[in-house]
């Protein structure tokens, strides 16, 4: 199956290996971490399709020095993030890692997700330690503070240190990091891990994903370019003219088999009228053979400093400093 527009295929994944924790995975979203565009089933193999996102790979090196630290602090935090939940980052994720640079910003784009494995994985120290001497001395011992961070990184006791913590210490390496010329770097380390703080579009792809992987037909429908062309969130070609019009063809769309497809309308009130009431209407009369279900814009916030803490992760480098953040 070829890519969406505008997409890559980042990962295949046997329909084996996607249980739960895959599913909680794919719901975690990093400012590092391209968004998923797309899912498909390919017989016993998942597609996962994520943004395509331009860049450099950091593999060949030729970085400029200033952003450097830049890079390193979004690692430090994408791998931090990821790890707070479950999901550490391994070198395997960062060998195909890019980088581009817009302005006095840069930015890091891990190529996938961690993998969702039980078994003994790197710390974040660990991962930091082997990661810097590439990206400041080209494979050779560095010099200046990144040296001395490293030294800090390879001490004994270092990988039982939170991941937050070594999010401040380069920060403290690296005063430039705290400049206004660094805030988007500062931004791309926010961590999002509840659903009510992700688009309609966002949820609606892990729902995708949990059918395909049950063998279920799936279609999603969105909004389409604008609210006043009838029938656009439809995605019929060509759009249907009438309401009635809409309808009928409608009703070809369930699967052919005894499955009951899954129809997800996203944000459906950016809708315009005609796909809104065509898509109530059929789904309603189909009961036995179509389940549908909405995702909207907006949903209900976290209610307290604890929902905060688990909705969105913000580097505070240490367990106090968060608890005093979020309150």
């Amino acid at each position: 199956m070829r890519p969406p527009r505008g997409a890559y295929l980042a990962e295949r994944r046997p329909i084996a290996a996607c249980r739960e924790r895959f599913l909680e995975l794919l719901a975690l979203e990093h400012a590092t971490l391209p968004p998923i565009v797309d899912l498909a089933r390919e017989g016993d193999v998942l597609l996962l399709f994520r943004e395509a996102v331009g860049g450099h790979p950091v593999g060949e090196g030729r970085i400029p020095s200033r952003l450097r630290p830049a890079l390193l602090l979004q690692v430090a935090a994408a791998s931090a993030f990821f790890g707070s939940r479950g999901f550490p980052l391994r070198a395997e994720e960062l060998t195909g890692a890019t980088w581009d640079a817009e302005g006095l910003g840069a930015s890091f784009w891990l190529p996938r997700a961690p993998a969702d494995e039980t078994e003994p994985s790197p710390s974040c120290a660990t991962i930091l330690a082997a990661f810097l001497p590439g990206l400041f001395g080209g494979g050779a011992r560095p010099r200046g503070p990144a040296k001395s961070l490293l030294h800090a990184l390879e001490a004994p006791g270092a990988e039982s240190r939170r991941g937050e913590y070594w999010v401040a210490a380069i920060l403290r390496a690296f005063p430039e990091l705290s400049l206004d010329g660094a805030a988007q770097a500062r931004r791309r380390c926010l961590g999002v891990a509840d659903p009510a703080l992700t688009s309609g579009r966002a949820r609606a792809l892990v729902r995708k994903a949990r059918a395909l992987i049950s063998g279920r037909a799936v279609r999603l429908f969105e909004p389409g370019t604008s609210a006043l062309v009838p029938g656009g969130a439809l995605r019929l070609e060509p759009p249907p003219a009438r309401l009635s019009d809409a309808c009928r063809r409608l009703r070809t769309l369930p699967a052919k088999d005894d499955s009951r497809a899954l129809w997800v309308a996203v944000e459906p009130e950016r809708w315009d009228p005609i796909s809104r009431r065509a898509f109530e209407s059929v789904s309603v009369s189909l009961p036995d053979r179509v389940e549908a279900v909405s995702f909207a814009a907006k949903t209900t916030l976290p209610a307290s400093p604890a929902d905060w803490r688990r909705a969105l992760w913000i580097p505070c480098g240490t367990a106090a400093a968060a608890i005093r953040f979020y309150e």
